[in-house]
């Protein structure tokens, strides 16, 4: 797995809720609106969130809407598992995430699992984050920070190598909150 911190500039006066990616979900995208309003993209690999049964392994992921605009999502391609034929070994993967959004960033090796809900981003208002675990993790390697503004997009997700296999996958790890000295 690659992890890929973001730090966004964002300036927002209408409400933000919050964004869940679930336990069986990864963050691969995350977009600021051209007012601010965070977006979180949520995928489930082939080879993350799945029972051996093709079904979802752990609790779901939930967005809200703002403004009929919905604050996350989770890939459509995304329903059905893999179904493995000899499940003797297999044991489903999935992350552990914090039970609420109690975090200002996330730490080494976990990723952002949700964006805290607040009625308003303004410069001294708290942002917090649900920072999910999975062991794994500890074999990632950082592939740099992406600093974004109000209307622009970072997106991951799985990296194929030249034999067509899929051999890592891009995931958001961290979300931090900056503000000018305009407070934009």
């Amino acid at each position: 797995m690659r992890a890929l911190s973001l730090i966004t500039f964002c300036s927002l006066t209408s409400f933000a809720f919050a964004s869940y990616c679930g336990q069986s979900g990864i963050p691969f995208s995350f977009e600021a609106l051209a007012n601010g309003q965070p977006i979180l993209g949520c995928a489930r690999p082939s080879c993350f969130g799945w029972n051996a049964d093709g079904k979802r392994s752990a609790d779901a992921a939930q967005f809200y809407k703002i403004g009929k605009q919905s604050d996350g999502f989770l890939r459509t391609t995304d329903t059905q598992g893999p179904i493995v034929k000899n499940a003797t070994y297999f044991r489903p993967q999935f992350s552990i995430c914090d039970r609420s959004y109690v975090s200002e960033q996330c730490a080494v090796n976990q990723w952002v699992g949700g964006i805290s809900p607040l009625p308003k981003i303004i410069p001294g208002s708290i942002f917090k984050v649900m920072c999910c675990s999975y062991t794994k993790l500890m074999e990632s390697s950082d592939q740099g920070i992406a600093e974004i503004k109000g209307g622009e997009t970072v997106v991951g997700g799985e990296i194929h190598g030249e034999d067509g296999r899929q051999h890592s996958f891009e995931y958001i790890s961290n979300i931090q909150r900056r503000f000018n000295q305009n407070g934009e």
